[in-house]
């Protein structure tokens, strides 16, 4: 039996992995490419809205909302196809991920502003300066006028 999603009364969710043992879960552009299109594909086939992201190297970030439900079957779906792909591009097979997605519910309009805020500045811990150019987070790609169409507008909308 799976574990207990802690549930959130707004829907809206901070949710967070790793790779393994801190290490890369995308190694080039490519793997970051495609770790966007399988995000893609999970909103796709619902029920659940991404309003922010940031795909680093040894880690991403995603504002999610969805039921408690839902929740764990977009992240079972987000998890397995990325790590399949990954496994099949590097001849490796094993987890990529340190394990089960950890989670946070938004609960408060501030924790909300502040889960999108950190979301956003997550680049720079690699340069300071390029968050508005960092091509693989949501903020990046709505400053550059490029936020796929499976992004939610809402917060845009915020601001």
């Amino acid at each position: 039996m799976g574990r207990t999603i802690r549930h959130s009364s707004t829907g809206w969710y901070h949710v967070m992995n790793r790779g393994v043992a801190s290490q890369p879960i995308v190694d080039d552009d490519a793997d970051r490419r495609k770790f966007i299109e399988v995000l893609a594909q999970a909103v796709d086939d619902g029920p659940a809205t991404v309003h922010a992201y940031c795909v680093m190297t040894n880690h991403y970030h995603l504002l999610v909302e969805a039921d408690s439900a839902a929740l764990g079957q977009f992240m079972k779906r987000l998890g397995q196809r990325y790590s399949q792909a990954f496994n099949r591009r590097y001849d490796r097979i094993g987890p990529i991920f340190a394990g089960r997605y950890h989670h946070v519910p938004i609960e408060t309009d501030a924790q909300l502003l502040a889960t999108i805020r950190y979301i956003a500045l997550n680049p720079a811990a690699i340069d300071r300066h390029g968050i508005d150019r960092y091509r693989w987070s949501s903020h990046g790609a709505i400053v550059q006028n490029e936020a796929p169409l499976w992004l939610s507008d809402a917060v845009v909308d915020l601001f």
